[in-house]
This record gives C-alpha cells, sequence and structure tokens, in this order.
C-alpha cells in the first residue's frame, strides 16, 4: 500500500471517529434536554390538575361558609326547626349549587338533617348509615368544636371519590359556642372528571389507590411511589406521556392517584431538530474531509511522489554512470 493511500486512510479514520464521538456526545446531551424540558413541563400540568382540585375544594368550602354562619343554620341546627330546609334546601338548590349531599350533623354525631341528591329521579334521598359513618365520622366532628375549625379537601364516600367541605355553625357574627356542623360533598364522578378536564384542558384521571384491580399503568406508577407529593412521569406512546401523583384526603392519607396526559409536541419537534442537526454535521464532516483530502493531495503528497520521482530518477542516473 502507498504512503499516500495509508495518509487518506489514516485521516478519513480519524474524521469518522472524531464525527461519531461528536455525534454520540450531542445526540445523549440534547435528548436529555429536550427530555427534562419534557418532564418539566408534565409535572408543571400535574401541579396544575392538583391545584385545580384545591381550588374546587376551596369553592365548596366557601359555598358552605354562606350557610354555616348564619344565625338561622345555628337555630336549625340547635332546635331541628325543618322549616328552615323547607325554605332553604330542596333539590333544586342543590343542582343550583353542584351539590351532591347536605348534612346537618351536631357535636355528638346526632344527625339533624341529610340528604343525597339522586342523579336519575333529581330528587331528594335519604342517607344511610354507612354513609353518614363515612362523612360524619366521630374523628371529624371532634376536630371541629372550634369556630376557627374546618375540614376540606377529598375524601371517600362508600368507596367513590368526592370533594367535602366541613364547618362548624356559627351565629352571623362569627361567634359560638359551636353545637354542630354542616357538610357538604361534590362526588368526584365522570362528569365531575370532565369538567376539570375541560377546565385544565388536559385529559385527566382519577383511580382509588385501593382499588382491587387498578389500571397497569396506574400500578406501575404506584410501585414507583415512595413519596406521596412525587410525581411519576411514564412515556404511553410516540404522541403521549402521562404524569401521576398521588392525592391525600383530608385526613392526610393517600387516596386517590391522579393522573394527567400531555402531548410530546416539544420534545418529537426537539427529536426532529437534533436528527437534522446530525445529519448536517455528517455533511459537514463529509465535506471537510473532502477538502482536506484535496489539500493534502495538491500540497503534501503531490509533491512527495514528485520529490520521490527526482530521487528515483537521480538513482537511476547514478547507477547507469
Amino acid at each position: 500500500m502507498s504512503l499516500s493511500r495509508k495518509i487518506l486512510i489514516s485521516i478519513f479514520a480519524i474524521l469518522v471517529v472524531v464525527m461519531l464521538i461528536l455525534l454520540g456526545v450531542v445526540n445523549f446531551y440534547m435528548k436529555n434536554s429536550y427530555a427534562k424540558i419534557e418532564n418539566d413541563d408534565v409535572s408543571q400540568n400535574v401541579s396544575r390538575a392538583e391545584d385545580l382540585i384545591s381550588q374546587e375544594t376551596d369553592r365548596l368550602r366557601s359555598l358552605v361558609s354562606d350557610y354555616a354562619l348564619w344565625d338561622d343554620t345555628y337555630e336549625f341546627i340547635d332546635q331541628g326547626n325543618m322549616d328552615y330546609i323547607d325554605s332553604n334546601i330542596s333539590s333544586g338548590s342543590l343542582i343550583d349549587l353542584g351539590l351532591d349531599m347536605i348534612l346537618f350533623v351536631r357535636l355528638d354525631g346526632t344527625l339533624v338533617y341529610g340528604a343525597s341528591l339522586d342523579e336519575q329521579s333529581g330528587e331528594m334521598a335519604a342517607l344511610s348509615k354507612d354513609i353518614l359513618a363515612d362523612v360524619a365520622p366521630q374523628s371529624s366532628l371532634d376536630q371541629l368544636k372550634t369556630p376557627e375549625t374546618f375540614l376540606a379537601g377529598v375524601t371517600l364516600i362508600q368507596n367513590n371519590p368526592a370533594l367535602i367541605a366541613s364547618l362548624p355553625v356559627l351565629q352571623n357574627s362569627g361567634e359560638g359556642p359551636v353545637h354542630g356542623v354542616m357538610i357538604a360533598v361534590r362526588f368526584l364522578d365522570a362528569v365531575e372528571v370532565d369538567q376539570l378536564s375541560a377546565s385544565l384542558k388536559l385529559p385527566l384521571q382519577l383511580a382509588l389507590i385501593n382499588a382491587p384491580a387498578l389500571p397497569a399503568d396506574f400500578s406501575v406508577a404506584l410501585s414507583h411511589m415512595n413519596n406521596p407529593s412525587a410525581t411519576f412521569i411514564r412515556v404511553l406512546g410516540p404522541d403521549l406521556i402521562g404524569g401521576y401523583r398521588q392525592i391525600v384526603d383530608v385526613n392526610g392519607k393517600p387516596a386517590l392517584l391522579l393522573r394527567v396526559d400531555s402531548d410530546r409536541r416539544v420534545f418529537n419537534e426537539g427529536v426532529t431538530t437534533l436528527v437534522f442537526f446530525m445529519v448536517m454535521l455528517i455533511i459537514v464532516f463529509l465535506i471537510l474531509g473532502l477538502v482536506l483530502v484535496l489539500i493534502l493531495n495538491r500540497f503534501v503528497l503531490r509533491p512527495i511522489h514528485e520529490l520521490t520521482d527526482v530521487r528515483s530518477e537521480e538513482h537511476t542516473s547514478e547507477l547507469q554512470s
């Protein structure tokens, strides 16, 4: 093999190695960067969904406060006069307020009044003892004995997720003593979840953590969550990625698993940009290799060949003489 060929092969080999190393570094760095941007976006969307649930809880609490901080309600809790219910509580009022259940309970656990809204008939229905035990356990009532206390958040009622707000019933002045509490419930059913998704402008799903048969992706997410406040992120398809987070109930225990789906537009556009950059990098290296070959051939290899030819001729002449 001639010297010129060895030099050219060595140069191309060096260029190829440098190009592969550079492509590997760029691919690793840029893909990780786009993945981080995507993960941050998913985490932010999950936080927005969690904040949206908190906002709905605050609205429910504010609604209950309008009724609980009222002399008429205070008198009703104390005396149980049903004229109060006839004048203020009906199926229509619950529908207008977006409530599925309303209760007035004394601190000793005595139910003064309680009813739920029947979804099919739109009429008021009596509450069972099992539901009452879920909605107003004595442990919750014991936390509402002073005017400044309240309970609001997510709860499970007969294994159905719901938002709940419980406030002490007080006089208009905000004074007690506290004789009982008012409780309002809004179930997080399919309709409510769809409304939350519409507000978030992203698909949102909720699943019970203690469900006997969690969907496969929820089970995987839950198995990776050591910290209830952590966000687990999983790619669900070429164009879809999901973010998961646990939602705790009013007692601070994990109750629901939240999933928010996001598109992968940013990541996919980043990959497209990366592919374009890598193709351009290969083209640049090919051009660079060609230019180097031409330069070496013109200014190095050709003079070497000419010098070799001259020395060869001189050597031949010396032998002939």
